[in-house]
């Protein structure tokens, strides 16, 4: 049983690695790098492309993430992500928020690569309403 330990030492340094590429992907305003991971099949995902783009287009965004859960094998992990959002407008006169939330994400490995096939809520990452 030891030998599979740094094995999985070292998917969880992977999926540390994707969501810190996520957090840099929002506060570099990529969408697309940002949406790359997620499973196009995902429930809520077409809800989360146009939230993420409106996001984007409204508002500058500082990102960060933690990992605090991570449970699973090679194949498929249940984790937990602590992530914070720093929302300043794009407009002059408009809106800044700060967002904090403990999210909930599966990932399965396709190929090479982890996939993100759920996350709860995906609301986390909408634009907030006008004021």
């Amino acid at each position: 049983m030891l030998p599979a330990l740094p094995v999985l030492a070292g998917e969880a340094t992977e999926v540390r690695e994707l969501f810190a590429r996520l957090a840099e992907a929002l506060s570099t305003s990529s969408a697309t790098d940002f949406l790359g991971p997620f499973d196009r099949r995902m429930p809520g995902f077409a809800r989360l492309e146009r939230q993420v783009f409106a996001l984007l287009n409204q508002f500058e965004v500082a990102s960060s993430v933690e990992l605090v859960g991570d449970q699973g094998d090679s194949g498929k992990r249940a984790v937990e992500v602590d992530w914070m959002l720093e929302l300043r407008s794009l407009a002059a006169t408009g809106p800044a928020e700060r967002r904090r939330q403990v999210l909930k994400v599966t990932l399965e490995r396709r190929g090479q690569a982890w996939r993100i096939t759920a996350l709860e809520p995906v609301d986390f990452f909408a634009p907030p309403p006008p004021r």
